[in-house]
């Protein structure tokens, strides 16, 4: 009971920094990871000698923990996730322990596992300030590669430039400080972040939206998505939404549809 208990949180349902459409930084303490990715908890009979095993079991517990869950669902919305493991300035929590490095295995290979859809990556900090100079030092290599031709398209992960440079990046007067309705229901796909989804309502209107072809979107998208990502939103509008529309079905989410397209 006493474990139960402890894992027993508030469930975390997306990243704490989103640095750009595709980038994004989870803050999590060092000292709750060896219990949220406590690998030998896994029972015995479920591994073999062999380490693709052993891996598979550690991806099984970590999809089951709080850090798991959040990631396996950001993976979705972002190409680019870095993991901030928080210690005190005290410095109790060691990160070179045998515990600490046996969840950072897990890490490891759930990261690998997830590879085919983003690149996670971590980096273990000291204290606020520390942490906080991590992340600094994120939007500054963005900002520095959007101005370097021969880096910019790594930067972007994209097939063409999203970003001109790194002044159009770092201007973002078309941020609104409130999420519109619009915005919210763009994010109930899993696919698209509040970044993405304002970036798209920016470029066009979701009645436009609605009414695009795939080629159209992928067009108008594709700076900010991948083709999957739009080939998945354009199915979610117009697969979903569009049908109930188009049959004229009295349903709540097509009234919620009408209402945010207006």
């Amino acid at each position: 009971m006493g474990r139960q208990s402890a894992e027993q949180v508030i469930p975390r349902l997306d990243v704490d920094i989103i640095v750009d459409e595709q980038s994004a930084i989870i803050l999590y303490p060092l000292s709750r990871l060896v219990t949220l990715l406590n690998v030998s908890s896994v029972p015995t009979d479920t591994l073999s000698t062999a380490a693709i095993c052993s891996h598979i079991a550690s991806i099984a517990h970590m999809a089951r923990t709080e850090l798991g869950c959040l990631i396996f669902r950001s993976v979705a919305k972002y190409r680019r996730i870095l993991i901030i493991l928080e210690t005190d300035e005290t410095g109790r929590t060691h990160p070179f322990t045998p515990p600490i490095v046996r969840a950072m295995e897990g890490l490891a290979a759930t990261a690998a596992h997830v590879s085919q859809w983003a690149s996670i990556s971590w980096v273990v900090t000291k204290g606020t300030p520390h942490a906080a100079w991590v992340i600094r030092k994120l939007g500054d290599s963005i900002c520095s590669a959007l101005d370097n031709p021969e880096t910019a398209k790594c930067a972007t992960g994209t097939y063409s430039r999203a970003w001109t440079s790194s002044s159009a990046w770092l201007n973002r007067a078309w941020i609104t400080p409130e999420e519109s309705a619009q915005e919210r229901l763009l994010c109930t796909i899993p696919v698209v972040n509040s970044f993405t989804a304002q970036i798209c309502l920016t470029v066009s209107t979701l009645r436009e939206m609605m009414g695009m072809t795939l080629d159209e979107m992928v067009a108008k998208f594709r700076l900010w998505m991948n083709e999957r990502a739009v080939r998945i939103v354009h199915a979610t509008v117009h697969n979903v939404l569009g049908d109930e529309a188009r049959e004229g079905r009295e349903t709540e989410g097509c009234y919620y549809v009408a209402a945010c397209a207006e």
